[in-house]
């Protein structure tokens, strides 16, 4: 790695934490060139400008999660060597992390400081259908997934309610981080909310009401 290469990523570090702490307008090159021991020159030598710096933060952020959610999906898709269970806690943990790094301030400084890259970060939500679809067929073709719930069903109720409780006025409503919105949500979803005991009353209920 040379010098260029090895300061353009000590900037990005400096930069992300000032992002995340701070907030998009808050952050200052001066500040960033400070800390590092740098001119704002050097700093435009390799950053044509603040905007430039945070689009390719989020880029990056995106990629490592797009890289890690499809390493994931790909061992619970190979029926002989993985415990889908398990890479299934694994992909709910990236998720969770990955979700959590755009907190509420993080996503308002999208939205309203680079409109245009917030519509890229929407659209990269919704290409995670196909994901869901393989790992919906992979669960039920393994045993894992009930085969008589419907995928369509299943994935709008995951898609939409998750979209829903990670809109900021939503969050903000709720005082709960991401972190634990997206546990309780995806233990609701995999699990239920009911007990033991009460699911095996209820499917006698079901089976009674059935006959």
């Amino acid at each position: 790695m040379n010098h260029s290469q090895d300061l353009k990523l000590r900037i990005k570090k400096i930069a992300e934490n000032y992002f995340l702490s701070k907030g998009y307008k808050s952050v200052n090159i001066d500040d960033i060139a400070h800390e590092l021991g740098i001119s704002k020159r050097t700093f435009y030598e390799i950053f044509d400008s603040k905007k430039d710096l945070f689009q390719e933060i989020i880029e990056e952020s995106l990629f490592s999660f797009r890289s890690r959610t499809n390493l994931i999906i790909s061992r619970m898709s190979d029926s002989d060597h993985s415990n889908f269970l398990k890479e299934l806690k694994n992909l709910w943990d990236v998720i969770i992390d990955h979700t959590s790094y755009f907190n509420i301030d993080v996503i308002n400084d999208i939205k309203y400081n680079l409109p245009g890259h917030w519509i890229k970060c929407e659209k990269f939500d919704e290409e995670r259908t196909e994901d869901f679809r393989k790992i919906y067929s992979s669960g039920i073709k393994r045993g894992y997934i009930k085969p008589n719930i419907s995928l369509e069903v299943f994935y709008v109720m995951h898609f939409h309610a998750l979209k829903y409780l990670l809109k900021p006025e939503n969050m903000k409503e709720l005082g709960l981080s991401i972190k634990n919105i997206l546990s309780d949500f995806y233990e609701v979803l995999l699990t239920g909310v009911l007990t033991e005991k009460a699911r095996k009353d209820f499917e006698k209920i079901l089976t009674e009401k059935i006959n």
